[in-house]
């Protein structure tokens, strides 16, 4: 079975933020490994004056992979993108960014961590009560499920941690 390593990025102040985040995810995606790998902040360059936001997919299109494992970034400014305005999270491939800014506690920030890190398994957002669900506001993620539906944990099962020779 393939395990899955993720790469968390943020700075010194949120690095506390990553065993919330590790703990949520044992129970969620039981097979992940999740590792700080160092100290990041957004660069400068990605700041909308317009939108008075920085732009998250402008982020995640400079960010470096590392050995192609998924990527973590974690922020608290306010992201947000031209067409969605401000967003908790965004995800591009196997890297993704959580914003802080607009959420007050680690359980719910982990909870958003755990859902972009979904999505750079493959997940896409569910309508079932489950963790994938969109939210768009900060109360939507407080309600929000701390675990994959039957639906989500299937396509997880089948197309992450099951062997290679197994979907053959």
């Amino acid at each position: 079975m393939k395990s899955v390593l993720v790469n968390v990025y943020c700075n010194r102040m949120l690095k506390e933020l990553i065993g919330s985040i590790a703990e949520l995810q044992k129970n969620v995606f039981p097979r992940l490994q999740i590792q700080f790998a160092g100290e990041w902040e957004p660069n400068a360059t990605s700041y909308d004056t317009a939108q008075k936001h920085y732009d998250a997919y402008d982020i995640l299109s400079n960010a470096a992979l590392q050995n192609n494992d998924t990527t973590l970034l974690i922020t608290n400014k306010i992201i947000g993108t031209f067409w969605h305005g401000m967003l908790f999270g965004a995800t591009v491939g196997k890297c993704a960014i959580v914003s802080t800014a607009r959420l007050s506690n680690y359980g719910d920030i982990a909870v958003e961590a755990c859902h972009e890190i979904g999505h750079t398994l493959g997940l896409r957002h569910c309508s079932n009560d489950c963790l994938m669900a969109g939210s768009f506001s900060a109360e939507e993620v407080c309600k929000k499920s701390r675990s994959l539906c039957s639906r989500c944990s299937r396509i997880i099962a089948e197309d992450i941690y099951l062997p290679e020779q197994a979907k053959k």
